[in-house]
């Protein structure tokens, strides 16, 4: 086998193995009549991880030493409609090998992490599943060449980040939690469906390479028609406002701290919100195209580093203020991108990603350290410094902590501006529906005729 081929065997392996280690665990606990062990089932995951591990330093190291600017594995066409073909392309470049380097390395650390933090859970095995699979999107998602694969990827890790939300299913909370991040990921992934269709409409491919002309990343440079380029843009910031919990669609972020905590490290802290800045330096030439959509972006990263810097200010627990530093931090990187400061975001963004993923990991054993340490000192405050706010009048300063308290009420004025308005809408088209339902029907029935209040539906929640 030669070195191409290999290391076109490797580019599979990488997304694969974490996914079959996920069949494997979920094949054991729904075909066995006596589920796995907690030790196969994490001997399992270790494995898919560590094989993608393995597989991405690989990469990293193959591209290296590759005269070429990218690594690409290409079985065109994967499907085609009318005149348009959808690529089975997977690419490795140096915005790609980092970070797979980096998330196949802390997945495996916190699949490692997990082991100990996991056990007994009755959720030990569907935990370790989920975590297989979120890999698997990842990986895919970072290896994707074009938009069509990259969705696919992201929808995973997606679903499996309402999952984990949800995963202490017994309470409500997190039920609650789970489901406002699932509604947040459906109404902004709108966006990049309708930028992948753009794109195929307007470049003609799929392809990152095809659609952003020559020059591998960070030089490529997008030949679209400036309102195009913005419009796509546009889009793709919505998307990845979704996934990153930036303002003002950031309300289920602290809500997500409802899950546990090596999928908090991995997900909130790390690597799930950092796919919302990947697919932007992703498609950074597009906003290189667009003055409008850079501006845009740009108030949107301050805008999320401004709210989110003060209300983690006044949180009470270790987890939620981790995780608005987690939405400060990716707030900058947006403002980067928007500067198309390219190489100083995938810096930031690395840097950040690892910080994160450590403290959120290591915040139970910091949170006994310091009671201790209290303990032995007799309960001595510890002073933390001084900040920017104490430069405001004591009047003001009492107003800013309430609103920060309150997340500024950022959530309500999205439920009474945007929730209450599309619920109301299909509260009539639900009623609507079983009323031509209803009229349909009667005829039909003759004597037994059904009546519209049989035809009643609970209405919708």
């Amino acid at each position: 086998m030669s070195f191409v081929d290999l290391t076109a065997q490797v580019m599979i392996a990488v997304p694969l193995a974490p996914l079959l280690a996920f069949v494997v665990v979920a094949l054991a606990e729904l075909g066995l009549p006596t589920p796995a062990s907690e030790r196969v089932v994490a001997r399992s995951v270790r494995l898919g991880a560590a094989v993608a591990l393995v597989g991405s330093v690989w990469l990293a190291i193959a591209l290296a030493r590759s005269p070429a600017t990218e690594l690409v594995l290409d079985r065109s066409p994967w499907f085609e409609v009318g005149h348009y073909k959808f690529a089975a392309r997977l690419t490795v470049d140096s915005l790609s090998a980092i970070m797979l380097v980096l998330a196949s390395t802390l997945t495996l650390i916190g699949v490692r992490f997990s082991v100990s933090y996991m056990h007994r859970d009755p959720g030990f095995r569907r935990f370790f599943a989920l975590i297989a699979l979120f890999e698997a999107g990842l990986m895919l998602l970072l290896e994707a060449g074009t938009i069509d694969l990259l969705f696919i990827g992201w929808e995973i890790v997606g679903l499996t980040s309402t999952f984990l939300i949800a995963f202490f299913h017994g309470r409500d909370a997190p039920l609650a939690a789970g489901l406002r991040a699932f509604v947040t990921y459906r109404s902004c992934d709108v966006g990049l469906l309708a930028g992948a269709v753009l794109l195929h409409h307007y470049a003609h491919t799929s392809a990152f390479d095809g659609a952003f002309g020559a020059g591998h990343w960070p030089v490529g440079t997008a030949h679209l028609e400036p309102h195009a380029a913005t419009l796509i843009a546009l889009l793709f910031m919505l998307a990845a406002m979704g996934k990153a919990g930036a303002f003002p669609v950031g309300g289920w972020l602290p809500r997500a701290m409802e899950g546990p905590t090596p999928s908090s490290a991995l997900f909130y802290g790390g690597l799930s919100v950092s796919a919302g800045a990947y697919l932007l330096l992703r498609v950074a030439p597009l906003f290189a195209e667009s003055m409008v959509a850079r501006v845009a972006l740009g108030l949107v990263g301050v805008a999320t580093a401004v709210h989110a810097t003060i209300v983690g200010r006044v949180q009470t627990d270790a987890k939620t203020q981790l995780t608005y530093a987690s939405a400060t931090q990716i707030g900058l990187v947006f403002v980067w991108i928007a500067l198309d400061l390219r190489w100083l975001a995938i810096f930031h963004l690395f840097g950040h990603i690892s910080l994160r993923t450590f403290q959120l990991l290591r915040a139970p054993a910091i949170l006994a350290d310091r009671h201790h340490r209290l303990g032995a000192l007799g309960g001595a405050h510890v002073e933390t410094g001084r900040h920017l706010e104490r430069m405001f009048p004591a009047r003001l300063r009492l107003r800013l902590y309430a609103l920060a308290r309150a997340g500024f009420d950022i959530d309500s004025l999205l439920d009474l501006l945007l929730v209450a308005p599309l619920l109301s809408v299909a509260h009539r088209a639900a009623r609507f529906e079983r009323a031509v339902t209803a009229m349909l029907v009667r005829p039909r029935t003759g004597r037994g005729s059904i009546s519209s209040s049989q035809l009643d539906d609970e209405d919708l929640a």
